[in-house]
C-alpha cells in the first residue's frame, strides 16, 4: 500500500515538470525540434532488437518535422534530414518509406543527389526484388547528374526486375544513346526484345531498335565522310551530295534525322518518342 501511495505522489510531482517540458518544446524554434542524433554505430548498438522500430520512428520524426517547418515557412535542416534518412535505412535497409521520402525531398528540394544515391545503392543490395531502387538511381544520374552511362546501367537493372514496364528498357536504351554508345543501346534493346513475350512491349522496343540502328548507320556514314573528305559535314545532305548516302533514311517515330554540328552527333526531331515527332529541330 505504501508503495502505491509513493508511486502516486511521484507521478503527481512529475506532472508540473512534464507540462513545463511540453511548453518549452512548443516554444523551441522548429528547426531545433528535429534534435541531434548520435552516430549510426552508437544508435545501432543501443537500439538492440528494436532497430526496425527505431527506423520507423526516425522516419516519422523526419516527416513530421518537414511538414511542420513548411507550415512555418522556414528553411528545413536538410543535413539533419539526410542523417535521419541515412540512419533509418541503415537500421532497416528494407524501410521503403525512408527511401521514398529521401528521393522525393532530399534530391529535389535540397539537391543532395549524390548522398541520396549512396543510400539508394545500399537499398539495391538489400531490396533485390524492388525495381524502384535502381529506377530512382537511374533517374537521378540522368536528370540531375547527366551521367547517362550510369543511368543506363541502373535503368537496365530496373527493366530486368520489372520487364512488364516497357518504358524502363526504352529509357535504358535512350540513356546508352545519350552516353554516345548507340551500338551498346541497340545490343541491349535486342536482348530485352528477345526476352519479352508481350506483343505490345515488343512493338515499342522494336521501334526504338529501328530508330537507334538508323542513327548508328548514320554515325558510321559521318565517320566515312570525315575519312574521305578530311572534315566534318555541315548537314546530312552533305553525305548525300558526297555519295556516301543515297538518301537520309526516315525516322520510324515520324521525325527527321539531322546532324548536330555542336556535338557531332546524329539526332532526330522526334527525340525518339512518338509524341515528339512534330517538334522542330533546335
Amino acid at each position: 500500500m505504501r508503495r502505491l501511495v509513493a508511486l502516486a505522489i511521484g507521478l503527481l510531482l512529475l506532472v508540473p515538470a512534464l507540462l513545463a517540458l511540453t511548453a518549452l518544446r512548443k516554444s523551441t524554434p522548429a528547426p531545433e525540434r528535429l534534435g541531434y542524433r548520435p552516430s549510426f554505430e552508437v544508435t545501432f548498438f543501443t537500439s538492440l532488437e528494436h532497430r526496425y522500430l527505431l527506423s520507423e520512428l526516425l522516419f516519422y520524426d523526419a516527416v513530421f518535422y518537414y511538414g511542420t517547418i513548411l507550415d512555418l515557412h522556414q528553411p528545413p535542416d536538410y543535413a539533419m534530414l539526410l542523417k535521419y534518412v541515412d540512419t533509418s535505412t541503415r537500421l532497416n535497409p528494407y524501410n521503403i518509406d525512408s527511401y521514398y521520402f529521401g528521393q522525393a525531398i532530399l534530391t529535389w528540394d535540397a539537391g543532395l543527389v549524390k548522398p541520396m544515391n549512396h543510400i539508394l545503392e545500399r537499398g539495391v543490395k538489400k531490396r533485390e526484388w524492388d525495381f524502384y531502387m535502381p529506377f530512382f538511381i537511374g533517374f537521378n544520374n540522368s536528370y540531375f547528374l547527366k551521367d547517362y552511362q550510369k543511368a543506363a546501367q541502373y535503368m537496365g537493372k530496373a527493366a530486368q526486375l520489372n520487364p512488364k514496364m516497357a518504358f524502363l528498357s526504352n529509357l535504358a536504351g535512350r540513356f546508352y544513346y545519350e552516353a554516345n554508345q548507340t551500338e551498346q543501346a541497340v545490343q541491349y534493346l535486342k536482348v530485352v526484345y528477345e526476352g519479352t513475350y508481350s506483343d505490345q512491349v515488343r512493338r515499342g522496343i522494336k521501334t526504338r531498335i529501328e530508330a537507334l540502328e538508323t542513327i548508328l548507320f548514320l554515325e558510321k556514314a559521318v565517320q566515312r565522310y570525315e575519312k574521305e573528305t578530311g572534315h566534318k559535314p555541315a548537314q546530312l545532305a552533305d553525305l548525300v551530295a558526297g555519295g556516301v548516302l543515297k538518301g537520309v533514311p526516315p525516322d520510324p517515330y515520324g521525325g527527321t534525322f539531322y546532324y548536330d554540328r555542336n556535338d557531332g552527333r546524329i539526332k532526330t526531331t522526334s527525340k525518339l518518342a512518338v509524341h515528339g515527332a512534330a517538334h522542330d529541330r533546335h
